[in-house]
């Protein structure tokens, strides 16, 4: 392990990664795919090559916690509007109906794809014209109003109009809708669906009181003994500033205190930030 930046022993330049649970990918400059370290019971100490990828625009990455075990990773490839995954299968994210893992891109069958967004083992795609999910829908994830049957097809979210921008982990998926209002959907165990209930939603909800919003980031949450619902959302408006609410465990909503928030909490000290990156019990933002 390293306590500092440390550089990755390769002579190629990257334009994007994505970080998975013990492992992480990257795009070169011209478009093929590099990833390293733990996949599928092995240790990569240098980037290796993903064969049958090409072209590839960008690279996103699930962050898997499953009954305590690390690297349930799943790798999504988007090219030119068409999407490959491979890695963990165990919902079936790789859309191959089966539930077995891949260290081989499988393409989805899916529409020409504008946005993809990864929770801890779904996947949804922004399409010209709907969002569609597919994977785990324990917690209504899928949007689908079929919790909590998962799905190995892409099923189109009900009841939604306008999405503009796409995002999901955890257990949740959310809009920003074309009005720069959010709809969220899923597990609602922490408060993330701002209703008064903390029942689990599998069609959307529209979050009441969140106006002019820029973005948006979903969080994940682990302990001891593996992946627990009850994660955090935090947004950024557009007047830069950063609001965040659900768990907080260990003060992932930086709000100066370790209790959860039922409600969107303003974040001190991150005034003029034009970006957030909720993780696993922890956020950042620029």
């Amino acid at each position: 392990n390293y306590e500092y930046p440390t550089k990755v022993i390769s002579n190629e330049k990257y334009k994007d990664i994505a970080v998975g649970s013990g492992d992480a990918c990257a795009v070169t400059l011209s478009g093929d795919v590099h990833c390293w370290g733990y996949s599928n019971g092995e240790k990569l100490t240098e980037p290796k090559v993903i064969t049958g990828l090409s072209n590839v625009d960008e690279i996103h990455a699930s962050h898997g916690l499953l009954y305590g075990y690390w690297n349930k990773s799943t790798f999504c490839a988007l090219s030119g509007g068409s999407l490959s995954c491979w890695g963990d299968n165990d919902f079936g994210q790789l859309s191959d109906s089966s539930t077995n893992r891949s260290e081989t891109p499988i393409a989805i069958n899916i529409e020409p794809v504008q946005q993809v967004a990864m929770g801890s083992f779904h996947i949804c795609a922004l399409t010209a014209e709907t969002v569609k999910c597919w994977g785990d829908n324990s917690s209504g994830q899928l949007g689908n109003g079929n919790k909590p049957n998962s799905s190995s097809l892409p099923t189109e979210v009900i009841n939604l109009n306008n999405p503009l921008s796409l995002h999901a982990g955890g257990g949740n998926t959310c809009v920003i809708k074309q009005d720069k209002t959010v709809s969220c959907w899923g597990d609602n165990s922490s408060s993330q669906l701002l209703n008064s209930s903390n029942a689990a939603s599998d069609i959307p909800v529209d979050l009441t009181g969140l106006n002019n919003i820029v973005d948006v980031s979903i969080g994940s949450h682990f302990a001891p003994g593996g992946a627990l619902p009850g994660n955090h959302i935090c947004n950024v408006s557009e007047s830069k500033i950063v609001n965040c609410w659900g768990r907080n465990q260990f003060g992932q909503l930086g709000i100066n205190s370790n209790r959860n928030a039922n409600s969107p909490t303003f974040v001190n000290g991150t005034q003029n930030s034009v970006a957030i990156e909720a993780g696993l019990n922890h956020t950042c933002t620029t």
